[in-house]
């Protein structure tokens, strides 16, 4: 019976999430899910974000330094050509940093087990194909490099606005959620403050995900386009070319 019982209760369930979406609720498994599944990005994104603080502190701090000298506008212009030149290089480092967050992960994830997937450390295959890329003309790769530049940068650029908006709306139920719970303007307590911030991070961690994912696609999109006039023609006479 008790088997039997189990049967229909899972039948019954089916592949409905048993994680409630009520408010406090939805966000705190958001908080966990983003924990679990977006750790080795936001090592990633943490490792820019370090970078860009330190151009921003870099940019002020010479920009006493060279007054008289350079306007302020000039060093921010400096301060934004070194940060553009230097974007490769910490690209790599932040995926070098996602990778060994990503090993920690899928440990953890099998010694708890977790209802996570295990996914592999490896990046993904580039849309341009090695064995493409080296039949290039120089020419043709200084584009695919660049492309693969920009395919980043429209990603993190995306993924920032997408996680801002999600971080508004976050802050304005922050805000007002405790009087659509009590019709008062109490609630500034520690609890209060405490489940108001749940719902301030818990909104924007649970679609940290879903944002990394629309921008990496919109990013991969941008590279396709960019390259296609180079690429195209050496996949019509190899028959390789980008992956889907």
């Amino acid at each position: 019976m008790p088997g039997a019982l189990a049967g229909r209760l899972a039948d019954a369930v089916g592949g409905t999430a048993l994680t409630p979406p009520l408010p406090l609720v939805a966000e705190l498994a958001g908080l966990f899910g983003f924990a679990v599944d977006g750790a080795d990005d936001a090592a990633e994104d943490a490792v820019k974000a370090v970078a860009a603080v330190g151009v921003w502190m870099g940019t002020r701090v010479a920009s006493r330094a060279a007054a008289g000298v350079l306007t302020p506008a000039d060093v921010r212009v400096v301060g934004v050509a070194l940060a553009l030149a230097a974007y490769p290089a910490v690209n790599d480092v932040a995926d070098a940093a996602g990778d060994a967050v990503e090993r920690w992960r899928n440990a953890a994830v099998t010694w708890l087990q977790l209802p996570f997937k295990v996914t592999g450390t490896v990046r993904d295959a580039p849309l341009v194909e090695d064995a493409v890329y080296a039949q290039l003309a120089p020419g043709g790769r200084a584009l695919v490099d660049a492309a693969r530049v920009l395919d980043d940068a429209t990603e993190d650029v995306f993924k920032t606005l997408c996680l801002a908006a999600h971080w508004r709306v976050g802050s304005v139920l922050r805000d007002h959620y405790w009087f659509w719970l009590t019709g008062s303007a109490g609630g500034r307590g520690s609890r209060g403050h405490a489940l108001g911030y749940v719902l301030g991070v818990g909104v924007p961690a649970s679609q940290y995900s879903l944002c990394n994912d629309y921008g990496d696609m919109l990013g991969d999109v941008l590279q396709v386009l960019l390259t296609h006039p180079v690429v195209g023609g050496v996949t019509a006479r190899t028959g390789s070319g980008p992956k889907a």
